[in-house]
Order: structure tokens, then C-alpha cells, then sequence
């Protein structure tokens, strides 16, 4: 089997030659060059190499950027899955924390002395994953609420205390106070995505209001009631009774395992799906067309918030709910065991009669929580300047 070294020795050939192809080459820098594999004079030689061949400017990076590569981050969150808003969450992370890699936690050793939480639901189960680095960090992450799951037991919060957390930002309130009854301080920042942006924002006004709907369905796992089959029957019979209504609902996948589902209700109700919902950046855009937004995914009503559309939050678990209070949509909630069509409408009318008021609350809750989560990454970056 050849050894680390030797193949090491290949690829500084294969640098100077230009061979290898690019992504490969981003993998090294990334991941042999790291102290894990190679002590500071083997890798000062890969990057000097990296450096001559000018191949930072192929990859889109400064020369800053290249001597600065040390400037690792060990990222946790749930990537890999094609779940659509853990994706935009290392998307946002990266570019926010930047000149800073961030680098996916899979299983192996940490790739730097810094490890950042970077969204999503990772607490307190992700602690008890992931071991404890010398610099710790959490931006906008989210807690599991005990009342749906049950309390964790005390060497579960212990694990969170070990990390001893320099920064550590939540994404909601119901967060911080589940955290703060461990003994564990936080402080409220906003979910990261959040600072996703569509191209344009819609001029909307009720009374220029679009006929678009966006209808966002699915969950894999516990949800409240733990009956899905109804759940996707009412919202079927939605699609229908708005489209006799004029509207014109369009189906959004937020994860690929909710696909079939979605497929099933478009064929029955003949409701267009939206087939680019892998790219993030046409998901705002065409969200910010629609007027409404009625989803399940936490993170369908996120970008809902992001692109200012009004949302209906379908509860499938609390952390819907508590995203929504943030934004000050605590009436636009059903949950998934109180779930009916005429539930659903009646709050749908609602929303469309105070559409306007609750149009200028969410920009103002957004740009409230923009303005927290920029301020709070910037503290952290800070913060990284001291370590060593």
C-alpha cells in the first residue's frame, strides 16, 4: 500500500505538471495539508508548489486566501443528505465566515484546533457525535424541545458543557431557554439562512396581489400525530381548492426523500412541481414571485422569510412553530395532528386580509435578525484572531 508520503510526493509531481485535476488538488490543500497528516514542512511544500503554479487563480482564490490556508474550520451540520436548507446553511456559512475554509465533518479527526456548529437542529444529540475541540463555536443552531422528544439525560447535557462554547448563537427563543434551564448561556441571533437573498425583491401590495402559491410538503421521521398519509391527503384537497379559487399552487421539494410524496399529490391534483428546487438561488427567486407561502419543511418558511412572502407554517415538529414566533407568525400555524383543509383556508384568508401588515412585520423581523446574525459572525471572526 503506498504511504501518505509517497503519494504526497506524487502529487507535488502532478502540481508542477499540472495533472491533477482541480477538485483533487482542492481536496489536499484541504484535507493532507493539514497538520492530522503532514507536519508544517511537508506542507509548506505542497502550498509553495500550489502557490507557483499560480493554481489559486484557477480555483477562484487569492493569494491571501492560499497563505492563509491554515485558516481551517472543522464544519457540523447535516450535509450530504440532499436536504435542501442544510445545504444553504454551509452555503451562508461559508460565504459569511470567510476567508475562513469550512471544512464538512465526516467521522475523521478534527481538519483544525476550531470547530463551528453552523445550523440546524444539533443540539443536544450532536454533542454526544462530535468530540469537543480547543476553540468551539455555534451560529444559529437550534435545540430539540423535550416536550416533543423527551429530556435528554444528564450526561447528554454535560457533553454540550464540555464544549465550553466561546460563542454559541440559537436560532430561536425557545432555544435559548431550554438552554439556559441546563445552566448553558446563548444568545438569540436568527437561523443563518436568513442572509439568503433573491436576486430582486417583488414590489408586492395586496391589491396588485399574485395568484401564486407555494406549497411545500414532506417530513421523514417523528412528526406530531405521526400520521403523514392525512396530512398529505389535506394538503392534496388544498391544491385543489385553490386552484378552484384562481390561485395557482406550485409544489417545492425541500428533500429529495420527500419527492415520491410530492409526486403523488401532483398527479392527483395536476399542481406543477418546481423542478430547479436543488438550486438554491431559483427556490428564493421563485418564492419571492408567490404571494404565499404554505410549507412543512422548517426551512421552506425560512427562505419564505428570507424573500419577504407571507408563510403558513405546517408544525410537523415545534422548531416550526418556535422559527415562526421569531418572525412574529405565531397565529399562521397549524400543526400536523390538527391538521384539515378548512383549517388551512381559514387561516389562508386570514393571512390574505392582514397580508399587508404582516408583509412589512416579516422585513422588519428579517432585517432585525440580518443585522444580529452579521454582527454575531463578526464577533466570532474576531474572536479567531486570537486563536493560536
Amino acid at each position: 500500500m503506498i504511504s501518505i508520503r509517497d503519494r504526497f510526493t506524487q502529487i507535488l509531481d502532478f502540481i508542477r505538471r499540472e495533472e491533477e485535476p482541480i477538485h483533487a488538488l482542492r481536496y489536499l490543500v484541504f484535507r493532507v495539508g493539514t497538520r492530522v497528516l503532514l507536519g508544517k514542512k511537508w506542507r509548506d511544500k505542497l502550498l509553495e508548489a500550489y502557490v507557483e503554479k499560480k493554481l489559486f487563480e484557477k480555483m477562484g482564490l487569492s493569494r491571501r486566501t492560499i497563505e492563509k490556508i491554515k485558516w481551517r474550520i472543522t464544519y457540523v451540520g447535516w450535509l450530504g443528505h440532499g436536504n435542501l436548507g442544510d445545504e444553504a446553511l454551509y452555503q451562508v456559512n461559508t460565504k459569511i465566515f470567510k476567508p475562513y475554509f469550512l471544512i464538512p465533518e465526516i467521522g475523521t479527526p478534527h481538519y483544525s484546533k476550531i470547530t463551528l456548529f453552523g445550523g440546524g437542529t444539533l443540539l443536544p444529540d450532536y454533542a454526544s457525535i462530535i468530540k469537543p475541540n480547543k476553540y468551539n463555536y455555534a451560529y444559529g443552531i437550534g435545540v430539540k424541545n423535550p416536550l416533543f422528544w423527551g429530556e435528554p439525560n444528564y450526561s447528554l447535557i454535560n457533553k454540550i458543557k464540555k464544549f465550553n462554547f466561546r460563542y454559541l448563537g440559537v436560532r430561536d427563543n425557545a432555544s435559548k431557554k431550554l438552554l439556559m434551564s441546563w445552566g448553558i448561556e446563548s444568545e438569540v441571533v436568527g437561523d443563518p439562512c436568513l442572509l439568503l437573498e433573491p436576486i430582486r425583491y417583488e414590489k408586492k401590495k395586496k391589491k396588485e396581489t399574485s395568484k401564486k402559491i407555494a406549497i411545500n410538503i414532506g417530513s421523514i421521521g417523528p412528526s406530531w400525530g405521526g400520521d403523514k398519509k392525512r396530512v398529505l391527503s389535506q394538503v392534496a384537497r388544498l391544491c385543489r381548492i385553490l386552484q378552484r379559487k384562481g390561485y395557482y399552487p406550485t409544489l417545492i421539494p425541500f428533500y429529495k426523500k420527500d419527492l415520491h410524496d410530492i409526486q403523488r399529490i401532483s398527479a392527483v391534483t395536476n399542481t406543477p412541481i418546481f423542478k430547479d428546487w436543488l438550486n438554491i438561488q431559483k427556490v428564493l427567486d421563485f418564492i419571492g414571485s408567490c404571494h404565499i407561502l404554505i410549507g412543512e419543511k422548517l426551512h421552506s418558511i425560512v427562505f419564505s422569510a428570507a424573500t419577504y412572502t407571507p408563510f403558513i407554517s405546517i408544525e410537523y415538529r415545534p422548531k416550526c412553530r418556535d422559527f415562526a414566533e421569531t418572525m412574529g407568525f405565531k397565529k399562521y400555524v397549524i400543526r400536523t395532528d390538527e391538521i384539515t383543509t378548512e383549517k388551512i383556508m381559514v387561516i389562508f384568508s386570514d393571512l390574505l386580509n392582514n397580508w399587508n401588515e404582516m408583509y412589512e412585520k416579516l422585513i422588519e423581523n428579517v432585517e432585525f435578525y440580518r443585522k444580529k446574525l452579521r454582527e454575531f459572525a463578526n464577533s466570532i471572526k474576531k474572536d479567531l484572531m486570537n486563536v493560536n
